[in-house]
């Protein structure tokens, strides 16, 4: 019987963790791979993803505070006028209620539970996640992140204005992307997607179509490594 009330008390303490960490990872799953940027490219630690599960819980909040403070009065009138004029049958279904749950098995709390959050995190959290992550990915085509100037270092320069970073084959050079990359910096039009301890990600839209633009991917020690086409409908 320890074992088993030990099991819940387990679950009961992991599971909202699990749950907290799926919303941040599905929320940069989401909102990176809009922007034609796959996880696997970044460097994420557990903490990371467990301050991003806020944003868009954040977003959600900012975007929808109006409807949120509604429903949550309404259940509070909801729930006065029931304990007021309908007291015996809410203290009956509630002691109800109590008196099953105490009396459940552990297995059956245990499955309950497991449900329950699971049903929460796919047909609510996921979807807010998914929804933010587009929302964020909005406001970003819209100018309204912040902008930033990743230098690049002198020899990364040299090394990908001479094609040093590619085998001698490739008919290509990297210097027509770092001019790209130049002169959107001298514009100051770089706005931040993501970055990490490791790399940039930045976006610089076309002047010609400003649903359309560039993701430069810039690594803190080695310059600009690659270069992505993205659209304002996500990543083609």
């Amino acid at each position: 019987m320890d074992v088993k009330k030990a099991i819940l008390e387990f679950l009961v303490a992991t599971l909202p963790v699990a749950v907290v960490y799926l919303l941040g990872w599905s929320y940069l799953y989401n909102f990176l791979g809009s922007f034609g940027i796959d996880m696997g490219e970044t460097h994420f630690d557990t903490s990371t993803i467990f301050v991003y599960s806020f944003t868009p819980l954040q977003i959600f909040v900012k975007v929808w505070w109006a409807c949120i403070l509604w429903v949550a009065i309404g259940a509070l009138v909801l729930g006065f006028l029931l304990a007021r004029f309908l007291p015996n049958a809410w203290n009956a279904s509630f002691q109800q209620l109590r008196g099953r749950i105490l009396q459940a098995s552990i297995g059956a709390k245990i499955s309950v539970l497991i449900l329950g959050l699971l049903v929460f995190a796919l047909l609510i959290l996921v979807p807010v996640a998914r929804w933010a992550a587009f929302e964020e990915r909005a406001q970003i085509w819209m100018g309204k992140g912040f902008n930033i100037i990743a230098l690049l270092k002198e020899g990364a320069k040299s090394r990908e204005a001479q094609g040093g970073s590619k085998p001698p084959e490739t008919k290509d050079p990297p210097s027509r992307w770092l001019q790209s990359y130049v002169e959107c910096s001298e514009q100051e039009a770089l706005q931040v997607i993501f970055s990490d301890d490791k790399a940039y990600y930045l976006l610089c839209k076309s002047v010609r179509n400003a649903n359309e633009g560039y993701v430069f991917e810039v690594r803190r020690e080695l310059g600009l490594m690659s270069v992505r086409f993205v659209s304002a409908g996500g990543a083609p």
